[in-house]
């Protein structure tokens, strides 16, 4: 019987997907000052970093920011203890998320001079945004722990993940 019932993997769910890029999108298109970085790699890790924030707890150690208390599911899973490196590297599966929500008027893209074509929350943008779970209030968390490397180079995030990676095989 228990064969029979639906098992939803989070991470190849498009709705929740959608509304973790959403949300960060929302939160992370922009530097402190104003300046538009959200292009598709810098995306990429950020999703990372949110389905996994045992990494993303070591990055803010290794780049000597605020760190922050992990969940006991969090740092004891499965997940935690056998990284899914090639997560890190599929940014193809972002970029028909990108498309559906700009297809969608949820997302708008821009060109950057220095950092290319680059994610922006539509202005209505609001609307669509419901975080009213446990999950999502949590990803909301990690999203805000994120700003703290928002206007770090990403050649420096991705080398700090890529050790951490390193050290768990």
């Amino acid at each position: 019987m228990l064969e029979d019932l639906p098992f939803i993997i989070p991470e190849e769910d498009s709705e929740l997907n959608l509304l973790l890029i959403l949300l960060i999108i929302y939160y992370l298109n922009s530097t402190s000052r104003g300046t538009h970085i959200l292009d598709l790699e810098r995306l990429n890790i950020y999703i990372y970093l949110v389905k996994n924030p045992h990494i993303l707890h070591k990055v803010l150690i290794k780049l000597n920011k605020k760190s922050f208390l992990l969940k006991s599911y969090e740092f004891s899973s499965y997940k935690a203890e056998n990284n899914n490196s090639e997560a890190f590297y599929n940014s193809e599966a972002v970029g028909y998320y990108i498309q559906i929500l700009a297809s969608n008027n949820l997302v708008n893209i821009e060109y950057n001079e220095k950092v290319g074509f680059v994610f922006i929350p539509s202005e209505d943008v609001d609307n669509h945004i419901n975080v009213n779970t446990t999950y999502l209030k949590r990803s909301v968390d990690l999203i805000n722990k994120i700003k703290q490397i928002n206007s770090i180079s990403i050649s420096k995030i991705n080398t700090e993940i890529k050790n951490i990676l390193k050290e768990g095989e």
